[in-house]
């Protein structure tokens, strides 16, 4: 029974290999943007939500706080 499967050559040489086009530090300051992007669409909303909730539908202000905490 013969074997369908070719060896592959694998090149380990580290003067062979280049740098990635994309990636590194440029990655890493995208994610941490888009993280404090996100933290601050988050409170912004959470603050106008307890407004919204004791201005226009009357709630104790205790009352609105627990329900956008849960």
């Amino acid at each position: 029974m013969e074997s369908s499967v070719a060896p592959v050559a694998i090149d380990n040489d580290p003067r062979n290999s280049s740098k990635p086009s994309t990636g590194g530090w440029n990655t890493v300051v995208f994610i941490i943007f888009v993280e404090m992007a996100e933290r601050f669409a988050f409170y912004g909303l959470a603050g106008n939500l307890i407004t919204y909730l004791t201005k226009e539908l009357d709630e104790p202000m205790s009352t609105a706080a627990k329900h956008v905490n849960t």
